[in-house]
């Protein structure tokens, strides 16, 4: 089957899958946390990340893998291992923690605190934040609204977006470093692999594999894939490219993290690191490129999110309430 991969899927699309799977993983925690392990780690950081990867990459990859043995029908094979009105508790109260209840207003609190602030001024902050969420909530209602489409509009247009702005800054943090990587702090010094693995943990993305994993299934076969074997095996080869971008997203973050407490001192958090280091890269444009990272990065998430949400309560419900009402329900 020449021009094809797994199953008659193309390669193209395993690969816009595997970038549409990167960007909705790839949100704020994922972004903030590896700068502020680096700066911590010092010279531990490669045994830090290899911990943070192991939690942060590894289990999020055991989830994919889950559902593709399972042909993306995840639903089904919790109830048949479990009780069935505990799977549905725990589904429901799993796709309020991700969706509207946490994760996904925290995506556009992060990007405009981190993103958008330093643009505004102190006496404009309220109407600010509430423009600024206007308009990210609204484009990523529209993103959502056709899951038909939610691969061409996230898999090739913002991944490809995200993983260019990205690119600059890494070439830049590579080619002039900010300084010179100091000794581990904290619990760095004698357990940064244990350290590293409880960070990587509480990006929450082990939690939100269930999600994305549907969410890619139900893409897959809006595709015109139907077989159960070719949906789970889409899932698994997405799931290995978002896993190596994830990988090298990630050791470019701390790296970036490792160099900067010379230059920067020791910082509250990753996204003042962030923040410091595209400054002193690019000057006042450094905040504008920033900008435009965290916003892409939290938009996809968010998309991505709120989607599986509207599309597992829209099954759990039976239709009774419409995908598009249920996207408007979690979006306000």
């Amino acid at each position: 089957m020449e021009g094809t991969a797994i199953n008659s899927l193309k390669k193209k699309d395993l690969l816009t899958l595997g970038f549409m799977m990167f960007s909705i993983y790839f949100g704020a925690g994922n972004l903030i946390f590896p700068p502020a392990l680096g700066q911590a780690a010092g010279d531990h950081t490669l045994l830090a990340m290899l911990g943070f990867m192991t939690t942060g990459i590894g289990l999020p990859l055991l989830g994919i893998t889950a559902i593709a043995f399972a042909g993306g029908e995840y639903v089904p094979l919790l109830r048949a291992k479990t009780w069935p009105m505990f799977a549905t508790a725990l589904l429901v109260i799993l796709y309020l923690i991700i969706g509207p209840l946490f994760a996904m207003p925290r995506t556009g609190a992060v990007s405009f605190e981190i993103g958008i602030r330093p643009f505004l001024a102190e006496e404009n902050l309220g109407l600010g934040q509430f423009i600024y969420t206007a308009i990210f909530f609204a484009a990523s209602y529209y993103l959502a609204l056709n899951p038909n489409k939610i691969i061409d509009r996230v898999g090739k247009m913002l991944t490809p977006a995200l993983l260019i702005v990205l690119g600059i800054l890494f070439v830049q943090a590579f080619h002039a470093p900010l300084g010179e990587v100091f000794a581990p702090t904290g619990s760095y010094i004698d357990a940064p692999f244990a350290q590293g693995f409880q960070d990587g943990y509480q990006t929450m993305d082990l939690l939100a594999s269930i999600a994305i994993g549907a969410l890619v299934a139900n893409a897959v076969r809006l595709r015109g894939i139907t077989d159960s074997h070719a949906i789970g095996a889409a899932c698994l080869v997405s799931g290995l490219i978002t896993v190596t971008l994830m990988a090298i997203v990630y050791g470019s973050l701390a790296y970036i993290g490792a160099t900067s407490a010379s230059v920067l001192g020791h910082s509250e958090n990753g996204g003042q690191i962030l923040s410091g280091a595209v400054g002193i890269f690019f000057g006042s444009a450094g905040n504008l490129l920033l900008a435009v990272i965290i916003a892409l990065a939290c938009l996809t998430t968010c998309c991505g999110i709120t989607s599986s949400a509207a599309m597992f309560f829209n099954k759990l419900l039976k239709g009774r309430i419409s995908y598009e009402r249920l996207l408007l329900f979690s979006i306000l």
